[in-house]
């Protein structure tokens, strides 16, 4: 009975592979991280504009009334912000 398990092609990498990798994997993070602060930080302080006609029904009435609100939105926003901020610190 046979337990080896083989993963992949079987092809072996070299060294330069693996670090062009571990940049590209590093970069991608770092670009979804910034993506994703920009836009919280974005909603948190009322940055980005929205079109008077965006959104329709019940998804415009929930978001309309978070709006009216006052202390909902930016505090949903922010709480994105700082998980955000956590979850990338974890990641590093």
């Amino acid at each position: 009975m046979n337990t080896e398990t083989t993963l992949g092609s079987g092809a072996v990498q070299s060294a330069s592979e693996k670090s062009v990798a571990q940049y590209l994997l590093t970069a991608q993070r770092v670009l979804m991280g910034v993506i994703l602060v920009v836009c919280g930080i974005g909603g948190f302080f009322n940055l980005f504009t929205q079109g008077a006609g965006s959104g329709s029904g019940s998804v415009a009435l929930a978001s309309g009334s978070l709006l009216k609100a006052g202390f909902m939105y930016p505090l949903l926003k922010g709480v994105e912000t700082l998980l955000q901020l956590w979850v990338s610190k974890a990641r590093a």
